[in-house]
């Protein structure tokens, strides 16, 4: 809150005239959400399978190891209403809003779109600290970007960025519960919990149909950023009988 969200709403308010403009607040289409509303769960046994590509790649040294175990035993240890809202709500609020809000809309508003997802990722990856951690938050991150991108909002973010990391929190919390439904689902190994092959297969089958229908969806994604580049044109005084502001705004009406 203080050294990520903090600085991005000062910023805001003493450089902009919007909040919901430079936040990339606005609601995207409601046809987006029942897809995005899937994207929620099916991606984090993607993530998952991600994350453990990285870690055999990468193995955690021991040193790592034992110096993240009190905390993990922590985590395990407190109550999971605490958990949800320390480790998955607060980071997908203040991550999202800064990295795919503030500075994702300064750089799409700039005219660099491409840019401004792939200095997101790598800026919200760098943000997690760990080697293996910002691997997988960087390929994260340019998922998040691009349906940033054709949504023209950081809500779809938000959302699919707190889904993830609740389900990451409770996932071993879920396997213990030995739910017959859940077994056909996850399956203990020696790393701990785990998501069953086939369950991560047909995850990645819908997630690709759920991005193919997101495009679909966005196909009048221009119309988004010449909003934004409208919006950013008032902002910095632009002239009302500015030919490029009246094409503009024809271009959004």
């Amino acid at each position: 809150l203080g050294l990520i969200l903090g600085p991005t709403l000062l910023m805001s308010i003493m450089l902009t005239t919007s909040l919901r403009t430079s936040l990339r607040l606005s609601l995207p289409s409601w046809r987006t959400w029942p897809v995005i509303g899937v994207l929620c769960v099916m991606l984090h046994p993607l993530y998952i399978q991600l994350a453990g590509w990285i870690s055999t790649m990468y193995p955690l040294s021991d040193q790592a190891v034992e110096a993240m175990l009190p905390f993990t035993q922590q985590i395990a240890s407190a109550p999971w209403t605490s958990v949800i809202l320390l480790m998955a709500f607060v980071p997908a609020i203040c991550e999202e809003i800064t990295f795919r809000g503030f500075i994702f809309g300064g750089l799409v508003r700039g005219g660099h779109p491409l840019r401004a997802v792939l200095v997101t990722a790598l800026m919200f990856g760098i943000s997690h600290g760990v080697l293996q951690q910002s691997i997988s938050a960087t390929f994260m991150g340019l998922l998040l970007g691009w349906i940033a991108l054709r949504t023209g909002s950081v809500l779809p973010g938000i959302a699919i960025h707190f889904c993830n990391n609740a389900m990451s929190v409770s996932l071993q919390r879920v396997a213990e519960l030995d739910l017959p439904v859940m077994n056909e689902l996850i399956q203990n190994t020696a790393n701990g919990p785990a998501y069953h092959p086939y369950w991560t297969a047909c995850c990645f089958i819908v997630s690709a149909a759920c991005l193919a229908g997101i495009y679909r969806i966005t196909q009048d994604v221009d119309s988004i950023n010449s909003s934004d580049a409208l919006a950013d044109r008032v902002i910095l005084g632009g002239n009302a009988t500015d030919p490029s502001l009246k094409r503009l705004t024809a271009a959004t009406q």
